[in-house]
C-alpha cells in the first residue's frame, strides 16, 4: 500500500469515526451562542437536539453533547440543569477531553499512516526539516502537549 493510500484511508476512517462521535451536525457548536441561563430542558433540546448522555448529580442533571466546530471536529460540551423546575444553570466545553480524544485517535490511526518499514536512503522518522521537529518523539500525549506549547509561542 502506498503512503498516499494510507493517508487517504486514515483520513476516511477519521471522518467516519468523527461523524459517529457527534450529536450535532456540522457547525453545531454555533448554537451554544444562543444558550442562556434559565432555559428549560425543552428549549435546550429545541436548540441542540437530544443530549448524547445524561447524568444525575444530586440535585443537578448534566447533559453531554458532542458539538461540531469547523476545522476542529467534535468538542464535548456539558450543560448543567438544576432547580424546581429544572433550568439551565451553566455549560462548558471540555477542551481537555477533546485533546485526550484526539490523541487517542491519532495513536489508533498511526499504523495506517506510518510505513511498516523504511526504504533504503529514506530519512529517519521525524526528520522533516520543518517547524515542530522537536515534537516528533515520545508518546502521542507528549507530542500533542509539545505542539500546544509551540503554537502558543
Amino acid at each position: 500500500m502506498t503512503s498516499l493510500q494510507r493517508i487517504v484511508g486514515a483520513m476516511t476512517a477519521a471522518m467516519l469515526l468523527a461523524g459517529c462521535a457527534g450529536v450535532g451536525g456540522l457547525g453545531s457548536i454555533q448554537a451554544t451562542q444562543q444558550l442562556r441561563q434559565g432555559m428549560t430542558p425543552a428549549e435546550v433540546q429545541q436548540l441542540l437536539g437530544p443530549p448524547g448522555s445524561t447524568q444525575n448529580l444530586g440535585d443537578a442533571t448534566v447533559w453531554r453533547y458532542s458539538l461540531h466546530e469547523y476545522f476542529k471536529g467534535y468538542v464535548p460540551h456539558y450543560l448543567a440543569f438544576a432547580g424546581d423546575p429544572p433550568v439551565l444553570r451553566a455549560w462548558v466545553a471540555n477542551e481537555e477531553e477533546y485533546l485526550r480524544n484526539q490523541a487517542m485517535w491519532a495513536q489508533a490511526l498511526e499504523p495506517l499512516v506510518t510505513p511498516a518499514t523504511s526504504s533504503p536512503g529514506s530519512s529517519a522518522p521525524g526528520a522533516t526539516g520543518g517547524q515542530g521537529d522537536s515534537c516528533e518523539e515520545g508518546t502521542v500525549e507528549d507530542r500533542v502537549e509539545c505542539l500546544q506549547v509551540e503554537l502558543i509561542r
